[in-house]
């Protein structure tokens, strides 16, 4: 029953189909450092997006799960860009996508770094835009299959400490 609305202390909940959010316009959150999160269950092992910017050609921070993993796609020419931990369907993870400003990208599922990567520092691979929550932009839209709760995105890359106490204190 999504009218629209968003309720604070709920989980959303996206059938991989037509759910999705929409911002309506491109938000620039950060030109350098970023940290993306959110608790996520999803019920698909097939390639779905959690969170989009701009035009899916030239955006690097797609962000997704992909082959069962964390993943990212790097459309400046690394390609596709994995987590190391296989996601269990139906279950709960507090899932992070931390970038740190100079090229080095690691993905957290519950508090733990879940592989770190090489991802570029400058122009389009280094932005956090926001537009999408759970859908690309894309000729197949990739949908979210699965629940979503508590997204959220900061201009800075969390520290290790840091994603552990949000783990810790949800």
């Amino acid at each position: 029953n999504n009218h629209g609305e968003i309720y604070s202390g709920r989980a959303l909940e996206f059938d991989g189909v037509s759910d999705y959010l929409d911002g309506e316009a491109v938000i620039t959150a950060s030109t350098g450092a970023w940290t993306v999160g959110a608790w996520i269950n999803t019920s698909s092992t097939d390639r779905q997006t959690f969170s989009q910017g701009r035009n899916y050609a030239i955006s690097s921070n797609e962000m997704n799960i992909f082959s069962s993993k964390l993943a990212i796609f790097d459309h400046g020419g690394g390609g596709w860009l994995y987590g190391d931990t296989a996601i269990n369907l139906n279950t709960w993870y507090r899932a992070l996508w931390v970038y740190d400003g100079a090229g080095s990208l690691t993905f957290y599922l519950n508090g733990v770094a879940d592989g770190t990567v090489a991802l570029g520092s400058s122009g389009d691979d280094a932005y956090l835009e926001l537009r999408y929550i759970g859908f690309n932009s894309g000729s197949n839209p990739y949908l979210w299959n699965g629940m979503m709760s508590d997204f959220q995105a900061w201009d800075k890359a969390w520290t290790t400490d840091e994603v552990t106490y949000d783990y810790a204190n949800p």
